[in-house]
């Protein structure tokens, strides 16, 4: 009896730790908003100068924030002359809202309403003389504002959920804050916003992941060890570290490129030529997905007994939820001849000889569309076509001209060949 309980047991824990995004969480914190906050002492670090600046976070809140600005991030003096910067909530209004202030003068823009309970992530950025705001990777204002380039010297501490001395809390949920002393591109934003950093990418001054499970301190992951003093006035012990449901990547989709999320917030987002659409999110489901960074080459060795030619850019994804939705292929890039030979490959082990799940969609130029798809946690996407009508791409990895004989002549070989010495035209 005793060895079939053993049994049992393991055969448990291995059904569990197979079941892949069971554990898949991350922790943040939640501000209760009677004077919860985190501290950082000033440092340098945290002071851009003349340089660009970007802050950004993810957050959820249903609060309303009446007569206050409830901040996410703040390192503004409120002494004269004001100096600093902060990431905050209007008051009345629940919109997001980034200001940057220089000698006294107040240089913002301001976005949409925040408070719905969903999940955001939120930028500011100061480029030079420009200001803009970000909401879950779109800007949401932006532009020049004369006078916003002038050096922010910053001489208070930097808050995260409140202000200098108090008063503007923040309501909700707060996770991955991160400080650079850079504007950051577009991509950039989009690029790093569903992953979690190492702490030693460029230009990041300040990065705080909330991933602890208890406790008063918030490390900071970057070399300036610009750690975090957590302050509770009424929370009781450990009641502040809760689960994550932000679409941050786990093991499965972290070192992929192009990350990107779908999650009730931002129901279509794409990676790549590949968006996926699914307009009934809600809740806490999420989809977090990216590629292998290949080429929009054709592969023609690894595809099923059907399939002609697949690409060599493979999407993976993790999937929180039961979830249906759209794929869409964008084949502006490629050399679609017959459109109804395209097909939506699937994959458990992102070897596709053996893919069993291939699925007809419709294809209207340029886009290659399969509605309602049960997407797959863990499983690998590409996009194949049963002809070679549809040659897609073809990427040469060598191409060379000589003048001979008065006849210029051109020597090319493309990566899908292998021994091939080019040919002469």
């Amino acid at each position: 009896m005793k060895k079939t309980k053993l049994v049992l047991g393991m055969m448990l824990i291995m059904l569990l730790a197979m079941s892949g995004n069971l554990f898949a969480t991350n922790n943040c914190l939640y501000f209760d908003g009677f004077q919860s906050e985190v501290i950082v002492n000033n440092h340098s670090s945290l002071n851009p100068g003349l340089s660009g600046l970007t802050i950004e976070a993810w957050i959820k809140t249903s609060a309303d924030s009446g007569n206050k600005w409830p901040r996410i991030i703040d390192k503004l003096s409120k002494s004269y002359p004001a100096d600093g910067y902060a990431l905050l909530i209007t008051k009345g209004s629940n919109k997001i809202d980034f200001e940057v202030w220089i000698d006294n003068n107040k240089y913002g823009v301001c976005g949409q309403t925040i408070n719905d309970g969903k999940w955001h992530h939120v930028a500011g950025k100061r480029s030079g003389n420009r200001i803009y705001l970000y909401t879950d990777g779109v800007q949401s204002g932006g532009g020049v504002q004369s006078g916003a380039n002038g050096n922010l010297s910053g001489g208070t501490y930097l808050s995260i959920a409140n202000s200098e001395g108090g008063g503007d809390n923040f309501v909700g949920n707060i996770e991955e804050v991160r400080i650079w002393n850079k504007a950051l591109s577009n991509d950039e934003i989009h690029d790093m916003m569903f992953k979690e950093l190492d702490g030693t990418e460029s230009n990041l001054q300040a990065y705080y992941q909330f991933n602890q499970n208890s406790g008063h301190s918030l490390p900071d992951l970057t070399s300036n060890n610009n750690n975090g003093t957590l302050h509770w006035a009424m929370t009781g012990e450990g009641d502040e570290w809760v689960t994550s449901y932000a679409p941050i990547a786990t093991e499965i989709t972290k070192d992929l490129t192009n990350v990107r999320g779908v999650w009730s917030a931002r129901t279509s987002f794409a990676s790549s030529i590949m968006t996926i659409s699914d307009p009934n999110i809600s809740g806490n489901d999420r989809i977090i997905f990216g590629h292998n960074n290949a080429g929009l080459s054709p592969n023609t060795s690894d595809v099923p007994a059907t399939i002609n030619r697949r690409l060599n850019r493979v999407w993976r994804l993790e999937e929180y939820g039961n979830l249906t939705g759209d794929v869409v292929f964008d084949c502006t890039d490629l050399s679609i001849g017959d459109g109804s030979a395209l097909r939506l490959l699937v994959d458990a082990d992102g070897t596709f000889s053996d893919a069993t799940i291939i699925v007809t969609g419709s294809y209207s130029a340029p886009n290659f569309t399969v509605s309602g798809h049960a997407f797959e946690d863990g499983y690998y996407y590409t996009l194949a076509s049963t002809t070679s009508e549809n040659t897609l791409p073809v990427e040469l990895s060598t191409f060379t001209v000589q003048y001979l004989y008065n006849t210029p002549t051109l020597y090319w070989s493309t990566q899908s060949e292998s021994g091939n010495a080019g040919w002469n035209v």
